[in-house]
């Protein structure tokens, strides 16, 4: 079995090198498409994150199980069942799914989006190809759930950095030949989406073993899971609805081009997730076998470990990229009207997402025990607050005060509803773990910020700006990291 740690660095490679590639290229995106296309191409990843409504919990409850199958809690027999009953149900739902999206596009064109440049038939195909594309990324979530929990996560890894490159630089060869238009751009999702789908569902039935006794075609084998099933799905569900409430609200609020200004501050705030990302792909599965092998203080020092270390790169990023918002923007894209303009809202929503990652903890520790109850009630509160703070927020303040919903949000997320969880499952720890796995090593960045606050240089362009990011960026994320480290190598954590 490979360690947790070089399956998070592998992990963490992988969501490094994919996201550089997403954040580099938007700039050359919004260049070469205008502000309108890219706008469309914001809401392409809005759609994806939405369309995860109708997953229902299925893929982390595969994984879960694949994790279970893997360190011989089931069967072969059994979990090839659960395999084929899932795919049942992954099919029945694309297909509704993707006549859901495609029957919707034309009243998206005409009564959400407030397009101005772009025809009504550009955006109409636009709208059915990235439909399709959606239903496609989402079924292949099958199959990596399967890959995942059977421990190919550094092969998985390496999959997702080509089709990324053949995501992302893939299409601005074919927009160079064929036209930067977002006719060529969604066709070429499309495609990519389906060479992606093909692959890992080849991956996934070599990876299996055949089945002792010929298979049914019942969706019986999903009833154990139901319980599980619903609560992961309820899960999700928030997941989505706290994660893309506004930016949906938003797409029809502000016009298609101003929308496409807001995705680009967004789409480089939410590089905060890419360790979180990485981390929950590795911590979840294990975490979840230690739990079915009965090894309770190792699953909890895990928890731990994982938590400090994403307090010391996660939060910490995003304290800094907050910090650093505007020669962030200006050095990204080139335009210093630009990171004036949008440097707000990218510091609130980093400072957001770099919450996020901590707020996920708790749901870790109840995903591997298998017990969803509290992360339920939990987020029927956190809905019962988001839906209509965001829909009074968004129209009187748009993106700056969606941003803060979103703070205020996973803040009290993690550290009150954090507490009713650990209060649960892990009486007593719960301020111990708040101070010494999430202040702590998050402290050194945190003072750094502060100092910087008060005095930073003044910036002359571009480059001086990327320099300034560069060294001030690097030398507080080090400096977490080292200090973290030296604190794990005195055995503060034994």
């Amino acid at each position: 079995m490979i360690s947790v740690k070089h399956t998070f660095l592998g992990n963490s490679l992988s969501q490094v090198l994919v996201t550089l590639l997403a954040v580099l290229l938007v700039p050359v995106y919004l260049r070469w498409m205008g502000p309108e296309a890219y706008g469309l191409v914001g809401l392409f990843a809005t759609l994806q994150a939405w369309f995860n409504l109708l997953d229902m919990g299925l893929t982390p409850t595969l994984a879960r199980e694949a994790s279970r199958f893997h360190v011989g809690a089931v069967g072969a027999q059994a979990f090839r069942q659960l395999f084929r009953a899932m795919g049942v149900v992954f099919g029945g739902l694309a297909l509704l799914g993707a006549v859901l999206l495609w029957n919707l596009a034309p009243w998206a064109e005409a009564h959400w989006l407030q397009r101005q440049a772009l025809s009504a038939d550009e955006v109409l195909w636009a709208l059915r190809a990235m439909a399709m594309a959606v239903v496609l990324r989402w079924v292949a979530g099958l199959y990596r759930g399967v890959l995942t929990g059977t421990d190919r996560q550094l092969g998985l890894a390496a999959v997702t950095v080509v089709m990324a490159c053949v995501r992302y630089l893939g299409v601005l060869a074919v927009m160079a030949i064929w036209g930067a238009t977002v006719e060529v751009f969604f066709a070429f999702q499309l495609a990519v989406a389906l060479l992606e789908t093909l692959v890992l569902m080849g991956w996934t039935h070599g990876v299996l073993p055949r089945a002792p006794q010929p298979l049914s075609w019942s969706l019986s084998a999903v009833r154990p899971l139901v319980g599980m099933g619903l609560s992961l799905a309820f899960a999700s569900s928030v997941w989505v609805l706290v994660n893309q409430a506004d930016k949906l609200l938003l797409s029809g609020l502000l016009p298609l081009a101003d929308y496409g200004l807001f995705s680009l501050a967004v789409v480089l705030a939410s590089g905060v997730m890419v360790l979180s990302a990485a981390l929950s792909q590795a911590l979840m599965p294990r975490l979840a076998a230690l739990h079915a092998q009965g090894e309770q203080v190792a699953m909890m020092a895990l928890y731990r470990r994982g938590t400090r270390w994403m307090s010391a790169m996660g939060l910490g990023g995003a304290l800094v990229l907050a910090l650093l918002a505007e020669p962030v923007l200006w050095a990204w894209t080139g335009r210093h009207d630009l990171a004036t303009l949008l440097s707000g809202v990218l510091g609130v929503y980093a400072l957001g997402y770099g919450l996020a990652c901590l707020a996920a903890f708790p749901y870790y520790l109840q995903y591997a025990i298998g017990e969803m109850r509290l992360h339920v009630w939990g987020n029927v509160l956190m809905l019962l607050v988001l839906v209509p703070a965001v829909w009074w927020v968004a129209p009187r303040w748009g993106a700056w005060g969606t941003a803060w919903v979103w703070v205020l949000l996973n803040f009290s997320f993690g550290a009150l509803w954090g507490a009713v969880v650990h209060r649960r499952y892990w009486p007593g720890a719960h301020l111990r773990w708040l101070w010494q796995d999430v202040v702590l090593p998050t402290a050194p960045a945190l003072l750094g910020v502060m100092a910087l606050a008060i005095w930073s240089p003044l910036l002359l362009d571009r480059w001086s700006a990327f320099i300034w990011v560069a060294l001030a960026g690097g030398a507080l994320l080090g400096l977490n990291v080292w200090v973290l480290l030296w604190r794990e190598r005195k055995g503060e954590f034994v």
